[in-house]
């Protein structure tokens, strides 16, 4: 595969405006940016090491934005969805290594670039930053 250098430049865009969440998606950026730079260069353990670390940020991730939902809202359940094929999706990647480690990795990157910026634009945004710039929390302050 070839080297890649930057694979996702964090926007503005990007911004849901809950600073936890944000910073999150800027670690998940920058593991993706760090995947893309060593397929190519480093071998199948350091690959599947940083997939290994990437999924589990991910996860960590994902039950924070599934803890900012205090209520249950029209989103939530697509959202879990979301998440949960995230994370089969790229196990499945992380078993084909053995069998092709370029091919896999190449698919990989191209799988993990394209959902993360829909993720962060389309479901992030729209559904979990909207509704929590609008729900009440528990003490009857709104949350952001």
């Amino acid at each position: 595969m070839k080297h890649q250098t930057t694979l996702i430049k964090w926007e503005d865009r990007f911004n849901t405006g809950i600073d936890e969440i944000d910073r999150q998606h800027r670690k998940l950026v920058a593991l993706i940016n760090e995947f893309g730079m060593i397929c190519g260069k480093a071998g199948e353990k350091e690959i599947s090491q940083l997939l290994d670390a990437m999924v589990d940020y991910a996860v960590y991730h994902f039950q924070t934005e599934e803890k900012q939902f205090l209520v249950k809202t029209p989103y939530l359940d697509a959202h879990l969805d979301e998440h949960q094929f995230f994370i089969d999706k790229t196990a499945r990647f992380g078993r084909t290594f053995q069998e092709d480690t370029a091919r896999a990795a190449g698919d990989l990157l191209g799988f993990l670039v394209t959902w993360l910026k829909n993720h962060i634009l389309e479901t992030d945004r729209v559904h979990l930053a909207g509704f929590l710039k609008t729900a009440p929390d528990t003490a009857g302050k709104k949350q952001v």
